[in-house]
């Protein structure tokens, strides 16, 4: 409003100085905005890969404990002592922790 009181066109205004330095923090602050939400999108495309895994792994545990306990007859402390299962568990285990459960 000052410039324009001046009497300076808006291309006269566009190249004084504080209106420069205006411009130029409008814009960063944009970058930094779409920078966000990419990044915000990207992980959210991560976070959803993670959950489907997270319910893969969950059936094939559910999978595996079954087979155990009905067809081979363990019991439930020979399920949690069985090699297989304990590394589902700790895959498991591993990516609730990464944020998929």
């Amino acid at each position: 409003a000052d410039l324009a009181s001046q009497g300076l066109t808006e291309h006269e205004q566009d190249k004084e100085e504080r209106v420069l330095t205006r411009l130029l923090r409008l814009a960063e602050l944009r970058q930094w905005e779409n920078r966000d939400k990419k990044r915000d999108y990207k992980e959210a495309l991560q976070h959803k890969g993670i959950q489907d895994e997270v319910q893969q792994l969950r059936a094939q545990i559910e999978e595996h404990k079954f087979r155990l306990r009905d067809e081979l007859g363990f019991s439930h402390k020979e399920v949690k002592q069985d090699s297989v299962m304990s590394e589902l568990d700790e895959r498991f285990s591993t990516l609730c922790r990464m944020g998929g459960a």
